[in-house]
């Protein structure tokens, strides 16, 4: 039996973790983190315009985790977006910070009235393991809905209809079915293949 690779994901969310862990796992990587814990992770993020560069600021200071954690083979971090077509680059990389102050309610009284309501998913997922870095992107385009829909999910989830779907929000699909159409699935296949090209 092949051994898995504990890879450290450095984030605070679960619906992040758990989505990682769907999509590496199977092939052979087990996803660890410090989600719940005392030694709660604390990664300041750089004020800039794109995932890119705050995804690779995280992963600069994620190096010292790896070096303090026990029998760590990699360290892994993901910076994710939402951006709204009709309010360019926002909420952008201050996604989170944004859904925390105005909550998904603040979001549709944002929207109230506007007929352009496409938007998008982004996901920068950077690995780190030994001396190889691993750069991965995803990007799921769809609209906004009218109104809060379904439980599941995350975040921005139950406001967004992707544009491969079938109408449904994240937030009503399964973990299986979100993976097939999200930026942060998109960008895990494609961590994959960087990875299966790696031997």
């Amino acid at each position: 039996m092949v051994e898995m690779k504990r890879i450290l994901f450095l984030t605070s969310n679960e619906g992040k973790l758990r989505e990682a862990k769907h999509a590496l796992e199977p092939w052979g990587y087990e996803i660890v983190s410090i989600v719940g814990g005392t030694n709660k992770v604390q990664l300041v993020e750089v004020q800039a315009r794109d995932l890119v560069t705050v995804a690779l600021s995280k992963i600069e200071q994620a190096e010292s985790y790896v070096e303090n954690a026990h029998q760590i083979d990699g360290v892994m971090v993901e910076d994710a977006g939402f951006f709204i077509d009709a309010h360019p680059n926002f909420p952008g990389v201050y996604s989170a910070h944004i859904l925390e102050s105005l909550g998904l309610e603040g979001i549709l009284r944002l929207m109230r009235g506007r007929r352009e309501r496409g938007a998008e998913f982004q996901s920068t997922i950077v690995l780190q393991i030994e001396s190889e870095r691993f750069v991965a992107q995803g990007s799921c385009r769809g609209r906004l809905s009218e109104e809060i829909r379904g439980d599941g999910g995350f975040g921005y989830d139950p406001l967004f209809i992707p544009e491969d779907g079938d109408g449904r929000t994240f937030a009503e699909m399964s973990i299986d079915e979100k993976k097939a159409l999200s930026h942060r699935g998109h960008a895990m296949a494609r961590l994959v293949t960087l990875l299966e090209d790696r031997g």
